[in-house]
């Protein structure tokens, strides 16, 4: 028998699968953190509009599920060898 070359005699190999929560697009729209999503920041006598969100309150972050790459690793059966680390000779 010899060692599985796709999973190193492992008999797991790690894949990258699209976000669940940006779905791939490695960026989320969610409220301003700078404004909380009000538009507009309260600065004394008067409001400004918010210039990180252009005052839209909604602005665009990287996902924190996947830390903006777009994907996620899962451990999966080595499709080479199904898991027994070894291939027939």
């Amino acid at each position: 028998m010899a060692m599985c070359t796709l999973c190193h005699g492992h008999g797991k190999v790690i894949r990258r699968h699209p976000c669940p929560v940006c779905h791939d697009h490695k960026k989320v729209r969610e409220a301003c953190h700078n404004c909380g999503g009000k538009a507009w920041i309260e600065t004394f006598p008067i409001e400004v509009k918010c210039q990180e969100c252009d005052a839209m309150g909604v602005a665009e972050y990287d996902c924190k599920h996947c830390g903006g790459s777009g994907g996620v690793p899962v451990e999966e059966t080595c499709s080479d060898c199904h898991g027994s680390g070894t291939l027939p000779d």
